[in-house]
């Protein structure tokens, strides 16, 4: 009877054992260049990274002649070492080399802004450790899941090596945590939070804390950082990449950045789960609400992006949507900034379309707006929101006779003003004083 080698030998007389061993370094490289930021991958690379720098240092060290010498005095033959250590850099740094290629080439490409620039444009999106999440599961996933995204957005996500505790502390401290982290690390958002604090088989808490322009998710923000609907991991990571996407879509088009379609199929995937009865059957109120705000922000900016006046329709919908669960007497400070966002839709669908007179009904969404944050004492929100009444004024002033709306204008943009730090919010108090 012969051997497993004797067989394989004689059925495949050309996979000699130098073969098979290059084509599995080959095979090896190829998953690194293609999962350059995987778990495992990672993993890999430390583990090879590590005897293949030992490796260089040494076969460097052969030439030098004082290494020499000591290598004599070990009872060892220098050019024997020079050939261990140059064969163990070979086999191991490759992979190292490879990963950070393959990164490079999948990072960011000049984007053009509308002056016609040519800019780099990268957003790192960071994950700390989730509370309570076994052999970083539910970690892995989202990770997986943002890496998909597509590369016109250009987001790199990165795990942070520390947890903000969610039990037991109040979490205007994991705030102050999570922007501290955002400061430290040089990242744009950060997701943080716990993962048992939900009902099975959903998982949460978990919360988003963003430092781009206007701070928060969906232009406001609120006392506290803005909590991801609570869903089973799969359908979270859907919701997660359509929120992380479109915070970054939304920071392009401040800068003047042309992303394209990159929302569209995003869109399209949780608007089938949020239409699934059997899925949605057994969220919450305020599930339902926070997937129906995700949609309608995500149509907005894609609308305002491809100048669809469809999209704009169907964002304004699913931001009224949210409105059935998310009521001014329940929910004062997510009824605002569901106002808020309305109105944004109303006013850039006026601009894009050139209809004037929707700036009257969205000057109506953003009074509502205005309302809440002066009872709720919310100085930022209410400047962020007078600067937007008297953009709204002045597109007004500019179909009507008469200075009357301008005046109005100018008397928002000074309350606003009063609202801002010039250090903090250099652009929009600049812009409220021109």
């Amino acid at each position: 009877m012969s051997s497993a080698s004797q067989y394989f030998a004689e059925k495949y007389p050309w996979l000699t054992r130098t073969r098979a061993m290059a084509g599995a370094f080959g095979i090896a490289l190829l998953i690194v260049f293609i999962w350059p930021r995987a778990h495992l991958v990672s993993e890999f690379i430390i583990v090879t990274a590590i005897p293949g720098a030992v490796g260089a240092i040494l076969f460097g060290l052969t030439y030098w002649s004082k290494a020499r010498v000591q290598i004599g005095r070990w009872k060892l033959r220098y050019k024997q070492v020079r050939r261990v250590a140059g064969i163990v850099a070979l086999a191991c740094l490759p992979f190292l080399l490879m990963q950070r290629a393959s990164i490079y080439l999948s990072g960011p490409r000049p984007a053009a802004t509308a002056s016609g620039e040519h800019v780099y444009t990268l957003s790192y999106f960071a994950m700390a450790h989730l509370e309570g999440d076994d052999g970083h599961r539910v970690e892995k996933r989202l990770i997986t899941a943002l890496e998909g995204l597509d590369r016109r957005l250009h987001v790199t996500p990165v795990v942070l090596d520390r947890t903000i505790a969610v039990a037991g502390r109040a979490q205007g401290f994991q705030h102050l945590e999570a922007v501290a982290s955002i400061k430290n690390e040089a990242v744009g958002t950060l997701l943080w939070g716990g993962v048992k604090g939900a009902a099975s088989p959903a998982v949460g808490p978990l919360y988003l804390t963003c430092l781009f322009y206007r701070a928060q998710f969906g232009g406001a923000y609120l006392p506290v950082d803005f909590k991801l609907p609570e869903l089973p991991v799969d359908e979270l990571a859907l919701v997660l990449q359509l929120v992380v996407a479109d915070e970054t879509a939304r920071s392009m088009q401040v800068w003047g950045f042309k992303f394209g379609d990159a929302l569209e199929p995003l869109i399209k995937q949780v608007r089938q789960m949020a239409s699934d009865p059997h899925r949605a059957s057994g969220w919450s109120g305020d599930t339902r609400a926070r997937i129906n705000l995700a949609i309608g922000i995500a149509l907005t900016t894609s609308a305002i992006e491809l100048k669809s006046e469809d999209s704009f329709h169907q964002a304004i919908s699913y931001l009224q949507a949210t409105r059935t669960d998310w009521t001014r007497e329940k929910d004062p400070l997510e009824w605002a900034m569901v106002e808020r966002n309305i109105g944004f839709a109303v006013t850039m669908m006026s601009e894009i379309n050139k209809q004037p007179a929707l700036l009257k009904e969205a000057l109506t969404h953003f009074q509502g707006a205005l309302t809440v944050y002066d009872s709720h004492t919310d100085s930022i929100d209410a400047a962020f929101v007078q600067y937007e009444i008297g953009n709204a004024f002045k597109g007004i002033a500019n179909g009507e006779a008469g200075d009357d709306s301008l005046r109005r204008a100018v008397e928002c943009y000074r309350a606003a003003i009063k609202g801002f730090e010039p250090k903090k919010y250099p652009l929009t108090w600049a812009a409220a004083n021109m």
